[in-house]
């Protein structure tokens, strides 16, 4: 049994019409898993309640009364400028919090897959919000599961931008954590280049794969099998987190990684493999993905790939339906693309900078840590 972690209160992350970040997301994928009739093989849970004091894991007692304070005040940014302050913002948080800490309970007490479609919000620091995100349910969940005899945990993050609260809030932890994204030579927020490497004990277990824009389908999943799971199969974790961001897709409206649908198939299949022949938990949390369009189809896919369930390509007509009157744009019939659709991959030089890259990357780690590869 895999558990999907979901709340009709999810919605209530919203940043207003004109966000990029769209609440309708968590409801259009968890209506598309019912249609699909697949929660006869998800176990649908709520998420669980946990203190508030649980965010001291990671934030700072002085941010945390300023997200409740600014919650209240329901005006301004809670950062610089992407993640603006609204009324309920603190509850809000919380509550996607609770979802990725339920997904991780359920993980460790059952040993099945979790999934919490609301997770990922990797930007936000130890004391500040950033690109979009307010509490960081990955961090927090590592640190949970730390409190609780975890030593070896694993974050992958395939999000199209970097994490950078994530590092920066783990980056003495010698926890893997392995960040493929579009290089911040293009894109937000400007960091995880591949010589971020960690410091003190977290040494070598900071690994940033930036990619090139326009890199599509087969450079990132050449990264995934080159450095991601040789890495996980050398640190063998007892638990891998997963921020599962979409907006890696090719039609993403702020991103430019040119993936397919198969693409996120093709990455948690393999990783389901891995995890199974060492023996390791897994939990998917969700990210950024800013095309409704895309964002359910791919969460709901990973979701029965879990579950071990095959999925009609036609989308349920009475999903289509609700879509197209709630969205007011033409929904997808199909779970994928018949034809190629968004940005198509470049041809030539992205190849030759992940092989470069994947080279050096290898180097480095191997002299920090031995013959890994």
């Amino acid at each position: 049994m895999v558990y999907f972690v979901y709340s009709q209160e999810y919605s209530r992350y919203d940043f207003g019409k004109s966000h990029p970040l769209r609440p309708e997301r968590y409801y259009l994928t968890y209506l598309l898993a019912k249609e699909y009739g697949l929660f006869s093989k998800l176990d649908l849970v709520e998420p669980e309640i946990f203190s508030e004091e649980v965010l001291q894991l990671v934030h700072s007692r002085e941010y945390i009364d300023y997200v409740k304070e600014m919650s209240r005040r329901e005006e301004g940014y809670l950062d610089y400028g992407d993640t603006p302050a609204f009324k309920g913002c603190f509850e809000a948080s919380f509550l996607h919090v609770r979802g990725t800490l339920t997904a991780v309970k359920k993980a460790i007490e059952t040993g099945e897959p979790a999934v919490n479609i609301a997770g990922g919000y990797h930007h936000a620091k130890r004391s500040s919000a950033g690109g979009f995100c307010i509490f960081n349910d990955i961090a927090l969940a590592v640190k949970y599961l730390e409190e609780r005899g975890y030593r070896k945990i694993a974050v992958v993050d395939t999000d199209a931008h970097h994490g950078d609260g994530t590092q920066e809030i783990l980056y003495s932890d010698d926890v893997l954590k392995i960040d493929i994204h579009e290089s911040g030579e293009y894109l937000y927020p400007g960091t995880g280049f591949e010589n971020e490497l960690g410091v003190g004990d977290g040494y070598g277990y900071m690994v940033n794969i930036p990619l090139l824009p326009y890199s599509g389908d087969t450079v990132f999943l050449k990264a995934v099998y080159e450095l991601v799971i040789p890495l996980i199969k050398w640190y063998r974790p007892q638990i891998i987190i997963h921020q599962l961001g979409v907006d890696t897709y090719r039609g993403d409206p702020l991103t430019h990684m040119a993936l397919s649908i198969r693409a996120y198939e093709k990455l948690v299949s393999v990783l389901i493999s891995v995890l199974s022949e060492i023996s390791s938990k897994y939990v998917v949390v969700g990210g950024g993905g800013y095309l409704l369009y895309a964002v359910p189809r791919v969460y709901v896919m990973i979701s029965a790939a879990l579950a071990e369930t095959k999925l009609s390509k036609e989308i349920p007509l009475k999903w289509i339906k609700l879509y197209e009157k709630k969205i007011g744009e033409r929904a997808p019939r199909f779970l994928y693309e018949e034809a190629t659709w968004g940005r198509e991959p470049a041809k030539g030089f992205p190849e030759k900078h992940v092989l470069a890259l994947i080279e050096r990357l290898k180097k480095k780690l191997s002299d920090i840590h031995g013959n890994i590869f």
